[in-house]
């Protein structure tokens, strides 16, 4: 019963419901809104509201015949939107910090050929400057920059020293016996011959000495090629091909390092703990698929999406702790702290594998009994 003190006084003439709640600065009063009951019954919500829009399909008799509920992400956008989301993806921040490096360091490397002075410092042959962008790529971690210079190095120096062998032979040939062109080339033939077979062999071996085995041939074959008739010993051929390669492996090794530098470390850490939010992402989906009465293609597909996500995910994570060991690490994380977490990951992912198995053959047992119930 509400007191006569805070009674709400309601004129007969016009409906009660268009009239708004009186309010009163006593805080002990009441404020009471009422509506016909007529008004409530009609005001029911429409199936559009309740299950938002429809798809066009049915679930049929495991949903009872109602229409399934469609999420907001489910909704398809529209093709400006879809198109410009796809342009925002592939032109990234990170992207276009990662293209302005790589134009930098192909500018530098220009300038070499370009600016008379040190072109003639260089050698016969600046225009190779350019050319070692593609061998010395500077958008990569620092880790991986310095395995890179390391193995492209390598690969130089020995390609370099087995070229000499092979003008060192020709030379010897031509102070002890009457220059003969045939018999020079010859000589020569046979050395390119061996080391083509060697490259082929590394490559076929050791793919992570690619690089290496490109600088060895361009180390073989430019000196080789070009000294038939030579009398002297030197290491001029040899220098015309290594020191524009070495100028311009200076040039990106200085623009990885001081143009938005990118260490192993950051990238270990954020792989790390992307694996763990995958591994858990999928371990709930592994339980609760497992555990289901029902079986549900459409999880078991979620479900082998995300097995592919953990493997990419792990593999990153390997790759990065091989990066970082070949860097001093100046930011704060250090590969050591994540190198004992790699093998555990892994261990679980084969274990999770084991139960994505289980989950296939669980599907393919008991689906023919879910379709005649």
């Amino acid at each position: 019963m509400i007191p006569p003190s805070h009674s709400i006084n309601t004129p007969t003439s016009a409906p009660l419901h268009q009239h708004p709640p009186l309010t009163s600065d006593d805080p002990t009063s009441v404020v009471v809104e009422l509506q016909p009951l007529g008004d409530q019954q009609n005001e029911t919500p429409s199936p559009t509201e309740v299950n938002g829009p429809q798809t066009g399909s049915l679930r049929g008799e495991e949903d009872g015949g109602k229409a399934g509920k469609v999420k907001v992400e489910d909704v398809p956008l529209p093709w400006m939107q879809r198109k410009w989301k796809k342009v925002k993806e592939e032109i990234s921040r990170e992207t276009l910090l990662k293209c302005t490096k790589a134009t930098i360091a192909l500018v530098l490397c220009s300038l070499a050929v370009l600016i008379h002075p040190i072109a003639r410092l260089i050698g016969p042959t600046p225009y190779l400057v350019p050319v070692s962008c593609v061998f010395f790529f500077p958008v990569k971690t620092f880790g991986a920059m310095l395995e890179s210079v390391f193995i492209a190095l390598l690969g130089l120096l020995l390609g370099g020293l087995f070229s000499f062998l092979g003008t060192a032979s020709v030379i010897a040939y031509n102070l002890s016996h009457q220059p003969s062109t045939s018999i020079s080339s010859l000589i020569l033939c046979i050395w390119l011959i061996a080391g083509m077979l060697l490259i082929g062999y590394t490559r076929a071996k050791y793919f992570k000495l690619n690089v290496a085995t490109i600088n060895f041939g361009m180390m073989l074959v430019f000196p080789l090629t070009e000294s038939q008739g030579a009398r002297t010993y030197g290491l001029d051929f040899q220098l015309a091909i290594l020191k524009p390669l070495a100028v311009g492996c200076l040039i990106c090794f200085l623009v990885n390092v001081l143009v938005w530098p990118e260490f192993g470390g950051q990238a270990l850490h954020d792989s790390v703990r992307s694996s763990l939010l995958t591994l858990d992402e999928f371990l709930h989906l592994l339980t609760t698929s497992f555990l289901s009465p029902k079986s549900d293609p459409d999880q078991l597909k979620t479900i082998t999406k995300k097995a592919e996500e953990m493997r990419t995910s792990i593999t990153k994570t390997s790759s990065a702790l091989h990066e970082s060991r070949f860097e001093i690490t100046f930011d704060r994380f250090s590969p050591g702290d994540y190198k004992d977490i790699i093998e555990p990951l892994e261990a679980i992912m084969k274990y999770l594998s084991g139960m994505q198995r289980a989950i296939q053959l669980k599907e393919d047992l008991f689906s023919g009994e879910n379709v005649e119930s």
